[in-house]
């Protein structure tokens, strides 16, 4: 099943959040929802959740479990310490802290893609337009437009096909999760992106009460990254031998020395959850440095290569004319 988007995410959470802290159960608020939400796939979600809470008399954790895939890991490991302590209230406020979080994150890429993307719309339409009045025909230039128009649909169904392959298969997921935190300039970012999110998510399991053990695993699967959840298998086993997390940390390639040392640290001082959420604070304040930086570049570089295909089509039409004049001249 594919994840529920962020922003369905965070409307879900946050108006649950606010029925409960009204003194509404999570049963009528369920109720009350379904009367506000127009949204088909929440609304089927709700249902769901209703049929286990109601009928089954189940928790919601049970409930949002059985929608496998929908959420993430760390998102219904804090539901189920939210009400096996009996603070949801608290709960639900961190859960809509990290889904905004999130989600202006990717607001900001969006943010950033618009210009390229308006760009490169642009360069689409404006590319065929010599051609076309050198033929004196429209029909070339929805001709010409067909080639732009074809590339980006390949470009597309290539990009979901992979998307899906990665999906379903749990082989090429990891082999692309790995391959994905080696590359050059793409990896570093993602690799900040998953230590990040590691940090946060593991200084909320820790907060929460978790065993050491357990608060690695679920921050390990809350990177979404496969190759992270099966590096971190041998520092459980260390964890569970008594070692302390810097010491089974280090084990793990994905965590650089630094990771480590500052965890130490913090250990050493009894703060370990207040070092990792200044970890977390720190990757994320460079992950962001990194996404400005090739935001940045993306939109010149767009306009270089627009720039550049204007450039080679007006040099051929120059061309053509030329030609057509050397013609004329010859034939005198």
């Amino acid at each position: 099943m594919a994840p529920l988007p962020v922003k369905k995410q965070l409307l879900f959470f946050s108006q649950l959040a606010s029925l409960y802290k009204a003194g509404i159960s999570i049963a009528q608020g369920l109720s009350h929802l379904r009367e506000q939400i127009e949204d088909r796939q929440l609304l089927q979600l709700i249902g769901v959740v209703e049929e286990f809470i109601v009928r089954r008399n189940q928790s919601l954790t049970e409930a949002l479990r059985s929608q496998s895939g929908l959420f993430p890991p760390l998102i219904l490991a804090l539901v189920e310490q939210g009400e096996v302590a009996g603070k949801l209230d608290t709960t639900f406020a961190r859960i809509c802290e990290i889904l905004e979080k999130r989600r202006q994150r990717i607001l900001e890429v969006y943010k950033a893609l618009a210009y390229p993307m308006f760009l490169a719309c642009v360069s689409a339409l404006l590319i065929p337009i010599p051609k076309a009045y050198q033929s004196g025909s429209v029909r070339v230039y929805f001709e010409q437009l067909a080639l732009p128009i074809g590339l980006v649909l390949g470009v597309w169904l290539a990009v979901r096909t992979v998307r899906g392959s990665i999906r379903n298969n749990a082989s090429v997921r990891y082999r692309f999760h790995r391959a994905l935190i080696g590359f050059p300039k793409i990896g570093l970012l993602v690799k900040k992106l998953v230590l990040a999110r590691f940090s946060s998510s593991l200084a909320l399991m820790l907060n929460v009460g978790l065993s050491a053990d357990r608060a690695v695993a679920i921050a390990a699967r809350a990177t979404e990254n496969d190759y992270v959840v099966l590096s971190v298998g041998p520092c459980l086993d260390s964890i569970r031998e008594g070692h302390s997390l810097a010491t089974s940390l280090k084990i793990c390639p994905v965590f650089p020395p630094s990771f480590s040392g500052m965890l130490a640290t913090g250990e050493a001082t009894g703060e370990a959850s207040a070092q990792l959420e200044r970890l977390a604070a720190m990757y994320e304040s460079e992950a962001d440095t990194v996404i400005s930086m090739l935001m940045g570049a993306l939109g010149p570089l767009v306009l270089a290569v627009v720039a550049g295909l204007v450039a080679l089509q007006v040099i051929q039409f120059y061309m053509q004319q030329f030609d057509n004049l050397d013609k004329i001249y010859r034939s005198l």
